[in-house]
């Protein structure tokens, strides 16, 4: 009976985690209404989903291999890099944000 009692416990506080998907869900749920949040949380399961079966499937060997992660590494530091060079060099935000659809919300999760 302890073990269900820690387990239920465990997932109570693994369900509270506040999280930059957290974040995004409620903007996009305030900014945009029920279904937006829906279609929204709908797209972090989907992307989430889709993540643990392709590591599950095949590319923890991937993940292991020297020259994956050397590539990756780069990769992502000139990602990290633009984005950074970008946030310096952008103008301020604008003052209305067009309406999304419903499949643009769902896909705002993978990001």
């Amino acid at each position: 009976m302890i073990p269900l009692l820690t387990g239920f416990a465990t997932g109570l506080a693994l369900i509270i985690l506040v999280g930059p998907v957290f974040f995004l869900l409620l903007r996009v749920t305030l900014e945009r209404g029920r279904v937006a949040g829906v279609c929204v949380a709908m797209g972090i399961f989907i992307s989430d989903l889709a993540a643990v079966l392709l590591i599950y499937y095949g590319f923890s060997a991937l993940f292991t291999s020297a020259d994956f992660q050397r590539w990756s590494a780069l990769v992502g530091a000139v990602l990290i890099s633009a984005l950074g060079v970008s946030y310096i060099i952008r103008p301020g935000l604008p003052k209305t944000s067009r309406k999304k659809t419903g499949l643009k919300n769902i896909f705002s999760a993978f990001l």
